[in-house]
């Protein structure tokens, strides 16, 4: 659906499977609250900074704590060899019949009960000692031998061979290492755990600032890209990043804004100004065909000539008419609008008009739904879409005109038929002034029709969206949720 009597369409005959949508900023995203959330808060460079540093904290903490335990172990494990292997060598200094009676005494004397002995015939049987626990294999060097049945801890052990064919196992309580490894384990885990919650409340401390100052920035930057100008980046003074990057983006504003200004300036002062000339230029060669009604020739000329003075004309009007919605007061003219009212209106208008082209034009409304909006320009620019439909679609068409009620709560107003449509790459276009595609431009209008549509979407913050028909073209106002209110019982 092009535009009405300012009309335009871009068009290529062919499927269209693409959507455009001209978004548009919610009424909350103007003045969006700022809340807090994790997903936020872990995006930030303060945060990542933060855990990255935590990370090395713990790094470095479990690097240390890893060395100390190894060092400690290495000297108790070192000092337990020595113990042990002076203890082989005495005991295989000592004639082989005496070692079992040197074992019972040794235990004897042994008031710490740290010291373990175990005489092993060849067949592996225990001639003395108090070591029970069975030993699979037998290592001439000293080694770990984990807690099992038959001793109370770990041990560190140490077999060398005595007499003809037996073998004595020496062994020292190493409950001590055990201990340390417990407890380094401990103190790396608590201090790890530590670590990670101070580093997670410290990321989300320092990132609140951050955050809050760039929802400031954000709110803005919506309201600028909203039109309102005027508008300019907080400063706080410190002439941090923020302010530095504040700073840039007022001065490209101003500069942005004054190009508009002058643009649209120029723009509304030709239009305004060549208005009248052409108005008088139009009424004068009216009355000179009235004066020459018997000459057919110069009838027709003059005829062409006030038609495209009436085509010029009507462009103008088109572009003031933009002008004048895009400088409206935001809420200016805003008031609750019963959409069904609204739509019947329209069906009562335009039917007329799709009936003489044996056109079908139906609408379907959801019940009760209110939107806060100008009613006048939400018509107009309806009207616009209805128009264009009408132009665009075939003989015998299909038109159809819907309101309803989306997931979020928003209110989607489309206007649909099954004429040629808009090619998917030439949508983004469809709503640049005077832009008229191969369609289009055998079909009388203005190429202003869906610039109109859009500065209306555009005032009231809704979302125009292009989208195929199949076949044809589906336009849709979409509205943000919070411009839905609950009509008053009894009041539409």
């Amino acid at each position: 659906m092009p535009d009405s009597s300012v009309s335009d369409r871009p068009s290529d005959i062919g499927p269209n499977t693409a959507e455009t949508r001209t978004p548009g900023f919610g009424l909350s995203d103007i003045a969006r609250p700022w809340r807090l959330r994790f997903a936020d808060i872990r995006n930030t460079s303060t945060f990542r900074l933060t855990v990255v540093l935590g990370a090395i904290a713990i790094a470095g903490v479990a690097l240390l704590i890893l060395v100390i335990y190894l060092f400690s172990a290495d000297q108790i494990n070192a000092r337990t060899d020595r113990i042990l292997k002076r203890e082989a060598v005495r005991m295989q200094s000592i004639p082989s019949e005496d070692v079992p009676h040197e074992i019972d005494s040794s235990l004897a004397r042994d008031i710490s009960g740290l010291n373990y002995y175990a005489l092993l015939d060849s067949s592996g049987h225990r001639i003395a000692g108090n070591l029970t626990a069975r030993v699979s294999a037998l290592n001439r060097h000293p080694h770990d031998l984990a807690a099992q049945p038959g001793i109370r801890t770990a041990i560190r052990l140490l077999a060398v061979p005595v007499g003809k064919g037996d073998m004595l196992l020496i062994g020292r309580d190493i409950t001590l290492v055990v201990d340390l490894r417990q407890r380094v384990t401990v103190i790396f885990v608590a201090s790890g755990l530590v670590i990670l919650l101070l580093m997670l409340t410290l990321g989300t401390a320092l990132s609140l600032a951050p955050l809050r100052r760039v929802s400031h920035l954000q709110n803005v930057a919506r309201r600028i890209a909203a039109g309102r100008f005027d508008e300019r980046m907080p400063l706080t003074g410190r002439d941090d990043e923020f302010d530095q990057f504040a700073r840039t983006v007022n001065a490209m504003v101003e500069e942005v804004a004054q190009v508009v200004n002058q643009t649209k300036s120029v723009t509304d002062a030709i239009a305004h100004d060549l208005r009248t000339p052409f108005t008088r230029v139009r009424g004068r060669l009216s009355q000179i065909r009235t004066k020459n009604e018997g000459n057919p020739t110069l009838v027709s000329a003059l005829d062409a000539a006030i038609g495209d003075l009436d085509h010029a004309l009507g462009r103008f009007a088109g572009l003031l008419r933009i002008s004048e919605i895009e400088a409206r007061t935001r809420r200016a003219g805003f008031a609750p609008v019963d959409v069904g009212d609204l739509l019947a209106t329209l069906i009562d208008l335009y039917r007329p008009l799709a009936e003489e082209r044996t056109q079908n034009l139906t609408c379907h409304s959801a019940s009760a739904l209110c939107l806060f909006a100008d009613g006048s320009l939400l018509f107009e620019a309806l009207s616009n879409l209805l128009d264009n439909a009408i132009k665009y679609a075939p003989t015998a068409g299909h038109i159809s005109i819907s309101a309803s009620r989306d997931v979020r709560g928003a209110v989607r107003i489309t206007v649909a038929d099954d004429g040629p449509g808009i090619a998917p790459g030439e949508r983004a276009t469809a709503l640049h002034r005077f832009e008229r595609g191969i369609v289009g431009s055998g079909i009388s209008g203005y190429g202003l029709g869906l610039s109109i549509v859009a500065a209306i979407a555009h005032l009231h913050q809704f979302e125009l969206e292009l989208r195929d028909n199949e076949p044809g073209l589906a336009i849709a106002l979409v509205t943000p949720p919070d411009a839905v209110i609950a009509p008053l019982p009894g009041e539409f």
